[in-house]
C-alpha cells in the first residue's frame, strides 16, 4: 500500500486482494464505496478540531456500554471538552452494538428518567446498599474541565 500514493490506487490495490474471498458477498463497487466512505469519515475525524467551533451550551448526554471496546479513553469521551454544560455518563448494559436493544437508550431518546423511582426506593427500603450506590454512580455527572478549574481556582482562593 505504501507504493501507492493515490487513495484510488491503493483501494484498487486493496480491493484486488479481495475479490475471490469467500463470505464476501458485497460487490466489488459496494465495496470501494464502502471503503471510501470509512477513509473519507477517518480523515475528517483526525482533521476534526473542536475548539475552532466553540463549545455549545447545552449538556450532554452519554450512554457508555458496561464492555466497552477501547478501555484507555477517558470516562466522559473528552466531552466536556465541547460543552460549557455538564456531561451525564450513564452505563448501559452490553457492548457498543448490544446495548442498542436497551430499554435504557429507548429512554434517553424519548426524555424519559433513566432509573426506576420505584425500583430506587426499595431497593433504599430494603437495605440494599451496594445496588443503590451502583444505581447513584450509573447516574452520576462527570465534571467539566471548566467546572474542575472552577472549583480548584476556588480551593486555592
Amino acid at each position: 500500500m505504501e507504493k501507492h500514493d493515490k487513495w484510488e490506487t491503493k483501494l484498487a490495490a486493496f480491493l484486488q486482494r479481495w475479490v475471490n474471498v469467500p463470505g464476501i458477498t458485497m460487490s466489488q463497487e459496494n465495496q470501494a464505496a464502502f471503503y471510501t466512505s470509512v477513509y473519507r469519515r477517518l480523515q475528517a475525524v483526525q482533521a476534526y478540531d473542536a475548539s475552532v467551533a466553540g463549545k455549545i451550551k447545552m449538556p450532554i448526554m452519554l450512554l457508555k456500554p458496561t464492555q466497552p471496546t477501547l478501555r484507555a479513553v477517558p470516562e466522559d469521551y473528552l466531552l466536556g471538552e465541547v460543552t460549557s454544560d455538564k456531561v451525564e455518563v450513564h452505563y448501559v448494559e452490553g457492548n457498543h452494538v448490544t446495548i442498542l436493544d436497551h430499554n435504557k437508550i429507548a429512554k434517553a431518546i424519548n426524555g424519559e428518567p433513566l432509573e426506576d423511582a420505584e425500583e430506587f426506593k426499595q431497593l433504599i427500603f430494603q437495605g440494599e446498599i451496594d445496588k443503590v450506590a451502583s444505581l447513584v454512580m450509573e447516574s452520576a455527572c462527570v465534571e467539566t474541565n471548566a467546572e474542575r478549574e472552577l472549583s480548584l481556582s476556588r480551593k486555592l482562593c
